[in-house]
């Protein structure tokens, strides 16, 4: 038998987390979906979730009918708690405590000019999106006016080329504007926010690229703590490592 429910008013309240759906004697609590989705999900997302978790528990149902696990089986169930438990410790106990300073922000920046010097003309922009040109005129509207508009936006440095070709002509246009828009493409309205053009071969200034630098940092630094922690770990856990003749 299966219980699957969707709809708010039928959920079975069990204290303060609700199960949301019921396979046999399997539940699935709404701070489940929470923890996978975070606070705030659309319906629809929590159904595809749901239908997804109801499914799980159908196939693994009928899968232990049929299937034992066998050497072979364990071993790879043993190879994969494994690799959760290590990439966990790496998480919190290594990877977590790196920082990037300021400081290294700018020293990468200052030492690593020419990857910041622009090849073809670039802008530095706000990207807004709207399902219906309505709201499209409001942001619009509230941009011009210098206001800040009710829904986010999405900070990205462009190039040209490097967005569809209706937003990429008005960003790139001869006719330099701070706002440009709405833009429709794909049943969607676009509204950009020029915050800076710069033409070819331009230093772009640090801000706008600060993200970029600290990913970059983060790599370098990760790889790095990783491999000086397994020295340390070769160093003080005893290990050899048996030669054996070719066959």
């Amino acid at each position: 038998m299966v219980l699957l429910v969707l709809s708010g008013c039928d959920i079975l309240f069990f204290r303060n987390d609700p199960v949301i759906a019921r396979v046999r004697w399997r539940r699935l609590h709404i701070s489940e979906v929470n923890r996978v989705l975070g606070e705030s999900f659309s319906s629809q997302s929590r159904d595809q979730f749901v239908e997804q978790w109801v499914n799980q528990q159908l196939w693994d149902i009928e899968a232990k009918k049929h299937v034992r696990l066998n050497p072979e089986l364990r071993a790879m169930v043993d190879q994969y708690q494994s690799s959760l438990l290590i990439r966990q410790f790496q998480e919190n106990h290594i990877l977590n405590k790196i920082m990037i300073h300021e400081s290294d922000v700018l020293e990468y920046y200052n030492e690593h000019r020419d990857e910041f010097t622009t090849h073809k003309p670039t802008a530095f922009v706000e990207i807004y999106t709207t399902p219906s040109l309505d709201a499209a005129n409001d942001v619009f509207n509230s941009l011009k006016k210098t206001a800040r508009p009710t829904i986010p936006a999405q900070l990205k440095l462009v190039q040209k080329d490097d967005c569809v070709d209706p937003v990429d002509k008005a960003i790139f246009s001869n006719n330099k504007r701070t706002v440009v828009g709405p833009i429709a493409y794909f049943n969607q309205y676009f509204i950009v926010s020029i915050i800076e053009y710069y033409p070819e071969n331009s230093l772009l200034r640090v801000e706008h690229v600060r993200d970029d630098i600290i990913q970059k940092l983060q790599i370098i630094a990760r790889s790095n703590t990783l491999l000086q922690k397994q020295k340390e770990l070769k160093d003080n856990i005893n290990v050899k490592i048996f030669k054996t003749s070719d066959r």
